[in-house]
């Protein structure tokens, strides 16, 4: 018997699978400009509202780029629903090693749905550790995402 998996669901030969249960793209925000500098405050530096479905699995994926203005600068990063002051959903820290120098970072973390609806999901960041400032920088030929998938 064969099978094929499809996003986190398998699929048996002479199944039907349908749409939802394949992994896709929900929503995605994209920022084109560079965000305001940003030291100790929490700054959201991307968002993106998504119609998410209640008890389903969501991938959220971040693509951008930091730039900071000296070297040796650590940048606190936490993906939080609705806003700055929301739950955080995942944290980590980035080094950002060289002074005005940028520096690609991806970040991922998983969100289940507690309810059906539109969902606010958003990225942020705070110099956890340094002396200097922190910007994303993003232009069209290189922006920043924030992506929601549905997984399951």
């Amino acid at each position: 018997m064969q099978a094929c998996v499809l996003g986190a669901v398998m699929v048996l030969a002479g199944e039907r699978a349908r749409a939802s249960d394949v992994r896709h793209e929900i929503a995605v925000g994209t920022a084109t400009t560079n965000s305001s500098t940003f030291t100790t405050t929490e700054t959201v530096l991307l968002s993106v509202s998504a119609d998410l479905i209640g008890g389903r699995t969501y991938a959220i994926e971040a693509w951008l780029e930091l730039l900071p203005s000296v070297s040796a600068d650590k940048c606190d990063l936490r993906i939080r629903e609705n806003n700055v002051t929301g739950a955080v959903v995942r944290s980590a820290r980035v080094s950002l090693d060289t002074a005005a120098s940028s520096e690609h970072v991806s970040f991922y973390g998983r969100y289940t749905a507690a309810e059906t609806g539109a969902k606010t999901l958003v990225l942020t960041g705070q110099r956890g550790a340094g002396s200097g400032n922190i910007q994303r920088i993003s232009g069209p030929t290189f922006p920043g995402y924030l992506i929601v998938n549905q997984v399951s």
